[in-house]
């Protein structure tokens, strides 16, 4: 990978493409550390938006292919989650078309952040550079990620830098639609979640602003009843989320060595399930369906690395207390 600065590509768009310098990952870890050392709580609300003037919505001509193709990218994007029809919109119409060539630095760490990505097409590395000058690859993003929310919201430099790695296809947000459309959102939805994760036992060591950025990575989700939340073996991590039950109840089966289905647990308001794969980088070892209907909150997987990374320790004891088939089967038979 490059760890020089390149001049971004042409983009198709008439319009006029943002700076090269501009933009940021799920800054991870990085971004969390570099809070921590600053000792300040980090909130949607850290920075005032300093301008008098009337936020006008910006405008750039689309074709209606080019709207599918951006629905479909933010399908499954959680800062698009607590919108409504006319916010969407409006961030829709303002996103620029940029093209970005493999090699090429989107983001460079420390610069001022200026703008917000979502992948249409392309493969995105992001890199810590230590303070000995060593990069450290922190995440990897493929289509329908997002990147660069961070420096927005919390008024902060860019925490870690983001290169191309296969030619593809950038939807860009300026900073005042970022700021008066996505952050608005985001407020809404955390005062929505912020009582109810005070009450899930994960989270209680964790302090109000990192509660804070849970809150803005949520995502609401709901299911029928015997829906399938997730499925045993399935192994496509890029899709796996961390689940929250927010209200109603789930049950986690295992399949047997004899192809017979064993209930090993159950879930409900305030408990929480998925987290052996993310923890582990291993295969769903259960399947969890709906018993009734069921509402929850989920975490995609790079969300759940920049915000659990010290909480580890913990999910690891928490999955060692997860009982076996086995055990389930000897304390039905009453051994």
């Amino acid at each position: 990978e490059s760890t020089r600065r390149r001049h971004m590509g042409n983009s198709k768009s008439k319009s006029k493409s943002p700076p090269e310098h501009q933009t940021s990952a799920k800054e991870d870890e990085a971004r969390r550390v570099a809070a921590q050392s600053r000792g300040r709580r980090v909130s949607v609300s850290a920075e005032a938006d300093k301008s008098t003037e009337p936020f006008v919505p910006k405008v750039v001509p689309k074709t209606d292919e080019q709207l599918t193709r951006i629905k479909a990218a933010v399908a499954k994007n959680f800062l698009f989650s607590g919108m409504d029809d006319e916010q969407a919109n409006t961030i829709f119409l303002s996103m620029e078309e940029k093209h970005v060539k493999a090699g090429e630095v989107v983001i460079q760490q420390g610069d001022t952040g200026d703008y917000f990505y979502v992948i249409d097409s392309g493969e995105f590395d992001v890199t810590l550079q230590k303070v000995n000058d060593h990069k450290t690859p922190v995440f990897h993003y493929v289509p329908g990620g997002s990147f660069g929310e961070l420096a927005l919201m919390y008024n902060c430099p860019r925490a870690a830098s983001v290169t191309c790695t296969a030619d593809g296809v950038l939807w860009v947000v300026d900073r005042p639609t970022f700021r008066n459309v996505i952050v608005d959102s985001t407020r809404r939805k955390r005062e929505r979640y912020e009582k109810f994760l005070d009450a899930v036992p994960l989270l209680e060591n964790l302090s109000a602003g990192e509660k804070s950025q849970i809150c803005d990575s949520l995502m609401p989700c709901s299911f029928e009843d015997g829906e399938k939340i997730i499925t045993q073996g399935e192994d496509n991590f890029d899709d796996m989320r961390l689940f929250f039950v927010e209200d109603g109840k789930a049950i986690a089966t295992i399949i047997d060595e004899a192809g017979v289905s064993v209930q090993v647990g159950e879930m409900s308001t305030g408990n929480f399930f998925g987290e052996k794969a993310l923890v582990e980088n291993v295969p769903r070892a259960a399947s969890v369906i709906a018993v009734g209907p069921l509402k929850c909150v989920a975490i995609d997987i790079a969300a759940f690395k920049r915000l659990f990374g010290d909480s580890l320790d913990f999910l690891k004891s928490h999955i060692s207390t997860y009982k076996t088939v086995e055990q389930v089967q000897a304390e039905a038979s009453g051994q």
